[in-house]
């Protein structure tokens, strides 16, 4: 058998207690490349983040091209066979 339920729940109650809670974080927002904690109104940490999130994001968008152009040719590919069937 386990632990019984007030057993936990006593647990959980010390466990609460004895995590202290820091102090509140002023506004801000996380770097969209490294997630680093940057003022509010910006976007990156340093124009070293914002190229390499550039990078990325060309990178991704090609990906996803190139998939979606496959995805035509097969769909193609398969209506045309099928045709012959």
């Amino acid at each position: 058998m386990g632990p019984s339920a007030p057993n936990i729940l006593k647990y959980v109650q010390e466990v609460r207690e004895a995590s202290v809670m820091p102090e509140r974080l002023p506004p801000h927002s996380h770097c969209l490349n490294c997630e680093v904690p940057i003022a509010e109104d910006e976007i990156f940490c340093s124009d070293k983040c914002k190229v390499v999130h550039d990078g990325k994001a060309r990178k991704e968008k090609r990906r996803m091209m190139y998939f979606y152009l496959i995805a035509i040719v097969a769909i193609v590919a398969i209506s045309i066979t099928g045709s012959f069937l």
